[in-house]
């Protein structure tokens, strides 16, 4: 069965910095990044989730771009992912709706568990 895959933007200053990390690896960032999800989901005990950036920080905004400002999301990137780790993410995307924000969506969950990652790195 082929991987299934969620298509994502990061945030430019997280895409940089998972840049470095997968080049330093010898990966491309998108097969870097399934790599770290496929890591971090298999850990298992994800629910309760607990949101890693408070803050937001790097949580893309929706709207357009107010003159003069740069842009923070980079080009769009393809994560492949294993069922498990697919499905995992679509039952913390279930919890968080009912239990933070209804709102929220499968690329909020991957920048979220991204973001843990490169601060525990």
């Amino acid at each position: 069965m082929a991987k299934l895959r969620y298509v994502v933007r990061l945030h430019k200053t997280m895409r940089n910095q998972l840049d470095v990390f997968a080049k330093n690896k010898g990966y491309f960032t998108p097969a870097f990044v399934s790599e770290i999800l496929e890591t971090e989901l298999d850990k298992g005990e994800n629910i309760p989730y607990k949101i890693f950036d408070e803050d937001e920080i790097f949580q893309l905004k929706a709207g357009g771009m107010e003159k003069g400002k740069t842009p923070v999301a980079d080009k769009q990137m393809s994560v492949y992912l294993t069922q498990e780790s697919y499905s995992e993410i679509k039952k913390i995307v279930e919890y968080l709706k009912q239990e933070v924000n209804k709102s929220i969506g499968p690329a909020y969950v991957i920048r979220d568990i991204l973001y843990k990652w490169i601060c525990e790195n």
